[in-house]
């Protein structure tokens, strides 16, 4: 019988392997193709083995059959670009309070003073646990005295360490007294005191062109109207807001000769009909003080009839 873990196997016979019993997994979040075996190495933890072409270091998250696991063993060395460990399952997903940021923790607990079963915390005589998880960027953010609640009971950090076992952290982690702040409900130390008063929409500055009559919208043949833009933050006017002024084509892009201005300041203008008929321009006012703040009217150029 072939030794799925028998590294002095032929190489194009482990490739055959795992392209045919392998299973799809991801290691830190990248795809690639492994093979995963029972081990009975230990009665308190739910382990695994794992084989794969793909690099394999201790403190490495894996994704498998809907589940998170880490590596806990140190790489054993490679033959034929073959890798292989020790996974264990992390049944537990924390979340822990960094200044009302909360960082979510994958990972395995232990204690001598309790004992595990898959998923859930038997007994904690003493309350002193260690939360063992990868070291990465988000973990690395955790400090002592953060806290966390699991299971009605809060936690507080009483230790960092991420130099026993190089690719994880372990946290040493002593039970707290439940706060008055403590969302219990939602596993969240502290949850009540970080609620965060909803955000007003902030209003959008914008400028509204109107005419001097009610047909805004049309000049007649060589003749001449009067406008006038105003700012707005929301529906607040906006007092000594001057503009700038600009004709285009019905296109919005290039200069016309339709029509044009012949008068104009900070707030108005005054645009003539060159004696065309059924075309269409665009007045545009732009902020001075925010170039990116516009606002323009279509002006259809008509016949008097």
């Amino acid at each position: 019988m072939y030794n799925l873990f028998n590294f002095d196997a032929v190489e194009n016979d482990y490739q055959y392997l795992i392209s045919t019993m392998g299973q799809d997994i991801l290691i830190n979040e990248q795809p690639t193709r492994a093979l995963i075996t029972n081990t009975n190495l230990s009665k308190s933890y739910n382990d695994k083995k794992i084989s794969s072409l793909s690099p394999i270091e201790s403190g490495d998250i894996i994704y498998y059959n809907g589940k998170y696991f880490m590596i806990v063993s140190e790489q054993t060395g490679e033959r034929y670009n073959k890798n292989k460990g020790i996974m264990r399952h992390l049944p537990f997903v924390l979340k822990v309070n960094r200044d009302c940021n909360y960082i979510d923790v994958p990972c395995y607990i232990d204690s001598a003073t309790f004992g595990v079963a898959e998923g859930r915390i038997m007994t904690m005589a003493e309350g002193n646990i260690y939360v063992h998880t990868q070291d990465n960027e988000q973990t690395r953010q955790i400090k002592l005295n953060d806290r966390f609640i699991k299971y009605q009971q809060a936690f507080k950090v009483t230790g960092v360490d991420r130099l026993s076992e190089p690719g994880k952290l372990i946290l040493s982690c002593a039970k707290d007294t439940i706060s008055s702040s403590d969302d219990l409900t939602n596993d969240l130390a502290g949850g009540l005191a970080c609620v965060k008063e909803p955000e007003q929409p902030t209003p959008q500055i914008h400028i509204v062109i109107t005419g001097t009559d009610d047909s805004p919208d049309e000049i007649i043949q060589d003749r001449q109207k009067m406008y006038i833009a105003q700012a707005y933050d929301g529906d607040t006017l906006l007092t000594g807001e001057a503009v700038t002024w600009g004709l285009y084509d019905d296109d919005q892009v290039n200069s016309t000769t339709f029509a044009s201005i012949v008068l104009q300041s900070d707030s108005e203008c005054t645009v003539k009909n060159n004696n065309a008929i059924n075309k269409y321009v665009w007045l545009k006012a732009t902020l001075q003080s925010d170039s990116s703040v516009e606002g323009w009217i279509r002006i259809r150029l008509r016949s008097l009839i």
